[in-house]
């Protein structure tokens, strides 16, 4: 069964988390930059993971790509917009950057805890699942009290009531080659996986508001406020 799927593209979208397809362009940079990359990333990360790396000189393509994605979605411009009285920028006008960008080779057993990042905005790009989420949770059904969550990735929340609340995310190989696009505050996490001795590798990176190149270009204006 493939787990991404309508329903959990509109459960996520209520979450203000968005996933599309990344184009094929986009991908193929990633992959064929893979097997290049060679600087650590591990002391700046969360992860419990070995192998962590950082991307260098990102092409301005995939950074166009990834910059543009939070003007897809109203509840991102919401907040940029506020962030508006903090940086006395236009959120119409607001030009952002590729703040970091990183691959996570994870493998059995190895685990990211609960973290955020830094920036405003912050994605997941999957580019290799080895496992099944059926196969990971089969063990485990029956045998715990909270829901399965074996290899998920799981974001973390706030409800209106002020109790913390969870959402999994069923990753399987049907998410290669999506994106999940949050913001960089969202709580989340990873959980081991179990059945595969291949790495599940995925690409993520943070989005900052470019202020340098705002005020270059004059588009932070200066703003009143009525309080």
């Amino acid at each position: 069964m493939a787990n991404y799927n309508t329903e959990c593209i509109k459960e996520l979208d209520m979450l203000g988390i968005h996933t599309e397809e990344v184009p094929q362009h986009i991908m193929d940079y990633y992959r064929n930059e893979l097997p290049m990359v060679k600087e650590p990333s591990n002391i700046e990360l969360a992860g419990h993971l070995e192998k962590e790396y950082k991307f260098l000189d990102v092409p301005k393509y995939v950074t166009d790509y990834l910059e543009k994605i939070p003007y897809k979605k109203l509840y991102f411009k919401k907040q940029l917009t506020s962030n508006q009285m903090i940086h006395n920028f236009n959120v119409e006008n607001c030009k952002l950057k590729l703040l970091s960008n990183w691959v996570n080779f994870q493998k059995k057993y190895e685990f990211n805890p609960v973290h955020n990042h830094t920036g405003i905005f912050s994605f997941i790009i999957f580019c290799q699942i080895p496992y099944d989420y059926e196969s990971e949770a089969k063990p485990w059904n029956n045998k715990t009290s909270v829901n399965n969550i074996a290899s998920c990735l799981q974001f973390l929340y706030t409800d209106v009531l002020g109790a913390i609340q969870t959402h999994q995310v069923k990753v399987d190989k049907s998410f290669e080659n999506k994106i999940l696009f949050f913001n960089a505050k969202q709580n989340h996490c990873v959980y081991p996986f179990y059945t595969s001795d291949d790495y599940r590798i995925t690409i993520s990176g943070n989005i900052a508001i470019d202020i340098d190149s705002n005020i270059k270009n004059n588009q932070i204006n200066k703003i009143d406020y009525v309080l």
